[in-house]
């Protein structure tokens, strides 16, 4: 008889076989205006070819990539722009970190899964101007600066900081370099969990143990998990009345819970997040697909 991580699992090959891939492929990009949704579209293309190796996602994967890199990166300064209008034409043209982690992540996977040169040249370009012109001094991370990088003193937040390790861990995946690897240890180590609410308290649970992980460093996985555990018990264990997003989060955690910390009932906590909450909802099913792709393909990437 299977167990409970088996079924789960299956559970999530399925969904990724069984439709969900082919609403990925109707989602439509010219829509979109921001950064960090065509950061999303173009991972989610790339993991779905990745994933299933059908040429239709590679298709879309490589037309993403040549929008977002005609319309969103700045040929002049370099770096990520936030948002283009309909027409492709530069809206708000500040060069903000959230982007800019997601764009690395996006890249990064893009390589991943099709070699792509251009793309990998592309992420490590955007990690050398995010070095160069958002770390100051102190090691902190600037949140927004103008398109020739003059500070626009906006507040950090968390949200900024977690799409950046994402990133550099998704880039040092497929580029270890010594320097990207010492950047990386800096975020995970220094990044504030104690302010973290919500959805991001959630997705930094799952997060900084994937990032610590990506680094083999023993000392570090041992006292981030640690500080993940801790995260989880204050703050992700006791959400109420969470949304969709935060759902998903949510059953990333407790496989992540499951995997690095053998606690028995996360994955009993996941299959009834998933089940109750995601399984027969359409709306998620169909109008969330990057949310659903992306848990999909997390999940299966821990047991792989």
């Amino acid at each position: 008889m299977p167990n409970r991580t088996d079924i789960f699992l299956q559970e999530a090959k399925d969904t990724l076989d069984n439709g969900i891939l082919k609403s990925l492929i109707s989602q439509k990009p010219e829509n979109s205006t921001e950064a960090m949704e065509h950061n999303k579209l173009l991972w989610s293309y790339a993991a779905a070819y990745g994933y299933s190796k059908d040429k239709k996602y590679l298709l879309a994967a490589s037309k993403e990539r040549d929008y977002y890199i005609e319309k969103f990166i700045d040929h002049k300064f370099g770096g990520v722009f936030w948002s283009v209008n309909e027409k492709g034409e530069r809206l708000d043209d500040s060069s903000r970190l959230r982007a800019q982690g997601g764009a690395i992540y996006a890249f990064s996977e893009m390589y991943r899964t099709t070699k792509d040169e251009e793309s990998l040249k592309n992420a490590i370009n955007i990690h050398k101007i995010v070095e160069k012109e958002f770390k100051d001094d102190n090691g902190q991370y600037a949140e927004a600066l103008s398109r020739d990088f003059k500070p626009l003193n906006e507040d950090k937040t968390t949200k900024s900081l977690i799409a950046l390790m994402q990133g550099y861990a998704a880039l040092y995946s497929v580029c270890p370099e010594e320097h990207l690897r010492k950047a990386l240890i800096h975020i995970i180590k220094n990044i504030p969990l104690e302010e973290m609410q919500g959805r991001d308290a959630a997705e930094a649970c799952w997060t900084i143990c994937h990032c610590a992980d990506a680094v083999k460093d023993a000392d570090l996985v041992n006292e981030v998990r640690s500080l993940a555990y801790t995260l989880w018990k204050t703050k992700v264990s006791t959400l109420k009345n969470i949304d969709i997003p935060t759902k998903v989060e949510e059953v990333i955690v407790n496989i992540c819970l499951w995997r690095y910390f053998n606690e028995a009932e996360a994955i009993v906590k996941a299959m009834e997040i998933w089940n109750t909450d995601l399984k027969g909802n359409e709306s998620f099913l169909k109008e969330m697909t990057m949310y659903n792709v992306r848990m999909c393909r997390v999940i299966l990437r821990m047991f792989e």
